[in-house]
């Protein structure tokens, strides 16, 4: 078993367990796919937060503008992770 096939479980969780899965598969072969797609799966966690709030993002929205914002950093809730 590999660490993220727990995502499968649950079929509203299949991009992410996609991106983690290649990410996990590709980390010492293929590094650049790998960071590509662990960036992915956090696009897709923190773009999930926003909608689970209700906050429209528009599509284009940067992921550094996205961890940015107050939303996101009141998720967190901790300034020192968030530096």
């Amino acid at each position: 078993m590999k660490n993220f096939d727990y995502l499968k479980e649950n079929p509203h969780l299949a991009a992410l367990h996609g991106y983690c899965n290649t990410a996990e598969l590709y980390q010492i072969c293929d590094p650049e796919k790998s960071t590509i797609n662990a960036r992915r799966a956090l696009e897709w966690l923190v773009r999930t937060l926003y909608e689970l709030k209700n906050i429209e993002v528009a599509e284009r929205t940067s992921l550094y503008t996205l961890i940015d914002g107050e939303p996101f950093k009141q998720f967190i809730g901790d300034e020192r992770l968030m530096m």
